[in-house]
Parts: C-alpha cells; structure tokens; sequence
C-alpha cells in the first residue's frame, strides 16, 4: 500500500507540473498576443477593397457600348464605367437611396444612356453617364429589369407585370 500511495503522488505531482507549464505556456502567449495587438491594429488603418473588385454589389446589367467603353448597373445604386474594355472601373452611386436595384443599363450610343431599376427608376444621361436625370414614367411602381433600342432616340424598357415602355426622343419621356 505505501509503495502505491508513492506511486499514485509521483503521478499526481507529474501531473500537476505539466498543468503549471502549461498553463504558464498559456500565459505567455496571451501576453505575447496582447503586446502584438497595438501593431497589428495600427498596420491596418487604411482598408482597401480587395474582392470582389472594383466593389462588392451584385451587377444586374452590362452594355459594352464599344470596344473600349463597357457600363454595367446593380445592386445599392451602382454605375460601373470602363474606358479601357473593362481592365479598370470607375464606380458611381447614381441614386441616393442605397435600397434601389439597377436592373438595366443601356447605351445606344457613347453619349446616350438610360438605365431602368427597382421603385420604377427610370434614368437617362446625354453626357456619356456623367450626369443623370430621373424620367417619370406611366406606371412608377413597376421595376424595369431591360432596356433596348433601335438608336439613340427610339428605345424600350421592360418591366414587371408585363410593362413596356418606349422613348421616341432619346429617354427624355416613357410611354
């Protein structure tokens, strides 16, 4: 009996040594990381968007007017615009209210864009989508998910419950 009560405290003091290293290892460590803490927090200031590139919005719609210049519309407002076939994109948020979808975009020409979207957004621009202007259309809550055109001044844009619309002087009026 005494040799197994020897035993049995040898093993219990093992043990108890191994759980002070490791928890003096634990310490360490947790020391280690809060001294690390302050210099990774300050290494990461300046965030830049990584991916999905140029932004993170779901793209509903793409027009590549030419061989150069490429629109694509989507999700919180967004305009994408590409002078160089895509290789790098400007964005812009051309409705303010972030809730609106842009379902469509068109570009019968370089200089001639309409875009269509949720809430019966009907846009249009004259100045290559450097500028747009809100268009009213006949049925304003409808959501406008394409947009075509036979030119830049006879166009149609399609939408839910079966609308469609069209524009005889260059997006300036739907009907």
């Amino acid at each position: 009996r005494a040799r197994c009560a020897q035993a049995s405290r040898r093993q219990v003091n093992l043990i108890e040594e191994r759980v002070a290293v490791n928890i003096r290892s634990m310490v360490f460590l947790l020391v280690g990381a809060m001294l690390l803490m302050p210099a990774v927090l300050r290494a990461q200031n300046s965030w830049l968007w990584q991916n999905p590139k140029p932004q993170g919005n779901n793209i509903e719609s793409v027009d590549p007017v030419n061989a150069s210049l490429v629109f694509a519309a989507g999700g919180a407002g967004t305009l994408l615009k590409s002078t160089n076939s895509g290789n790098s994109w400007e964005v812009r948020q051309i409705v303010d209210d972030v809730s609106i979808t842009l379902h469509a975009v068109h570009f019968p020409s370089p200089t001639v864009g309409w875009v269509g979207g949720s809430e019966g957004l009907l846009l249009s621009s004259s100045d290559g989508g450097s500028h747009w202007f809100v268009r009213s259309t006949p049925e304003p809550a409808r959501t406008y998910r394409a947009i075509a055109s036979t030119g830049p001044n006879n166009g149609f844009a399609v939408g839910d419950g079966g609308t469609i619309l069209r524009t005889r002087d260059g997006g300036l009026s739907w009907g």
